[in-house]
């Protein structure tokens, strides 16, 4: 692979492509956003190297578009490469692993995999935890995520618990508003 060639202008058009597959897939246009998205992770790529952080968020987004189209395969595939670039890159507890595992995890649902499902939910609930955001708004989305897959797998009192820690979370941060 070639070295990152970080200039302002290839690192700004991976940008403006990322923002325009954003809105195209928040359109409902996922074929359209699949190809802007496919661009912006090329030239992140090329501006940033394969193994780097801001990579390993292109990955995330054309991956949710993929699942969203049902490539779950490639989307498992290309979350679990941008699981692999931020755990080497980026501290333990790094906020982004939780989105990293959050999304890995709502894809292996979705394939049927609940086990790994629910190991990815309980890590991304463990990091969380340890990065001290116990009021953040996405750990309601990880508890309800990982509530789920608990109840498909049969453990509904646990579910139940999960379900209303997450409802509590919810409450408690739309009081901040």
């Amino acid at each position: 692979m070639d070295e990152p060639t970080q200039t302002p202008n290839a690192i700004d058009q991976a940008a403006r492509l990322g923002a325009e597959a954003e809105a195209r897939r928040e359109a409902g246009d996922l074929a359209a956003a699949k190809e802007l998205f496919d661009q912006a992770l090329a030239l992140t790529q090329r501006a940033h190297g394969p193994d780097h952080p801001r990579t390993a968020i292109a990955l995330n987004n054309l991956a949710g578009v993929l699942g969203a189209l049902g490539k779950l395969g490639k989307a498992r595939t290309l979350y679990q490469r941008a699981l692999a670039i931020d755990e080497k890159a980026l501290e333990p507890d790094h906020p982004d692993l939780v989105v990293d595992l959050n999304n890995l995890g709502s894809a292996l649902r979705e394939m049927g995999e609940l086990d790994e499902a629910r190991t990815r939910f309980e890590r991304a609930l463990a990091i969380a935890g340890r990065a001290h955001w116990p009021d953040h708004p996405a750990l309601a989305l990880i508890l309800s995520n990982l509530a789920a897959v608990v109840a498909e797998l049969g453990d509904l009192p646990r579910s139940l618990e999960l379900l209303a820690r997450a409802r509590a979370l919810k409450q408690r941060n739309q009081g901040q508003d």
